[in-house]
């Protein structure tokens, strides 16, 4: 697997195949049937999903084995290193399942409390069955 992390605190942004037999785009130096290329600024690029990265921004991880399988794998719950391999972030919080209108949660949150408050005051002016 091919491992993309952030260079700051190395939180795992990517996970993707090492091979793909998908052509690269105009611009993007391939070899043989990786799925990482590099553009022409020097930016990887994972050629499957067609997204590139600032080198000076990320680390690139490339035959990485014992990759976890978990449904929160991209959303910072790991890190990676090559020394340390796959660990669990210690400043990840679980995003709230109740959420799936794509929002942040604090943001989901605050909505769901002010209805809650909306709805309690109607309630308490206009009685339940208005």
């Amino acid at each position: 697997m091919i491992i993309i992390t952030t260079k700051n605190d190395d939180r795992v942004l990517e996970v993707v195949n090492d091979t793909t037999d998908k052509e690269p785009k105009e611009g993007t130096t391939k070899t043989g049937n990786s799925n990482l290329g590099v553009w022409d600024n020097g930016y990887p690029v994972l050629i499957e999903e067609d997204v590139a990265f600032p080198t000076e921004s990320v680390n690139v991880y490339q035959n990485v084995d014992n990759v976890p399988y978990d449904k929160y794998l991209k959303a910072g719950k790991y890190k990676y290193t090559s020394e340390d391999g796959f660990t669990i972030n210690s400043d990840w919080v679980a995003p709230d399942e109740t959420n799936t209108y794509g929002i942040p949660d604090e943001l989901f949150n605050q909505i769901k409390s002010d209805y809650r408050e909306q709805l309690t005051s109607e309630v308490t002016k206009n009685g339940y069955n208005s």
